[in-house]
């Protein structure tokens, strides 16, 4: 009497049916990780686009004024991009001064004191001209990481002053973020 059973044949289908759903699945488990890491790359870096803006952006409200000289606008060749920003502090009366600027890819905020060599212990305001005609010298306060991964930070205008930044997840995945601050106490 024989048994009921599968035969060679039907378990070799079973077998290769199995195998390719078992891809399937493996394939779609592999791009929907893929696509989550892609995902959270752009989150991130827009997230630090965004933290870097608002800080920036907050100081220079505060400023009484900016040092620094800007293209009027992007097409504008007479001023070269200085890619970086130099202002006063308005958060205290210390006279102390803000430069944010890249250093590679790392955004930093040096803090500055301006001072007169003949006077080193009165700080004057960094544009200021002296007896003679003498230019301040200056001193970094404290140096800090602001943001990590920015690809390049640009700035035009004034009133409003237009502030661009692009961060980069190091890889091919990149974003622009822009801009406009109001000066509240220029």
């Amino acid at each position: 009497m024989r048994k009921p059973a599968y035969t060679l044949i039907e378990l070799l289908v079973a077998i290769v049916v199995s195998g390719i759903l078992v891809a399937i699945a493996a394939a779609t488990y592999n791009l929907s990780i893929k696509s989550f890491n892609q995902d959270q790359a752009k989150a991130d870096i827009a997230q630090n686009a965004r933290i870097t803006l608002d800080r920036m952006a907050r100081d220079l409200r505060q400023t009484p004024d900016v040092i620094t000289q800007f293209p009027s606008s992007p097409s504008d060749t007479s001023i070269p991009q200085p890619g970086q920003i130099e202002f006063e502090d308005g958060h205290d009366n210390n006279l102390n001064y803000y430069r944010y600027y890249l250093n590679g890819t790392t955004l930093m905020l040096d803090t500055i004191s301006c001072y007169f060599p003949y006077d080193p212990s009165t700080p004057v305001a960094c544009d200021a001209v002296g007896n003679g005609g003498i230019s301040p010298s200056s001193t970094v306060l404290s140096t800090q990481e602001v943001a990590e991964k920015v690809k390049s930070l640009a700035f035009y205008g004034s009133q409003p002053l237009q502030i661009v930044i692009t961060t980069t997840d190091g890889l091919n995945q990149t974003f622009v973020l822009r801009t406009s601050v109001y000066e509240r106490n220029a």
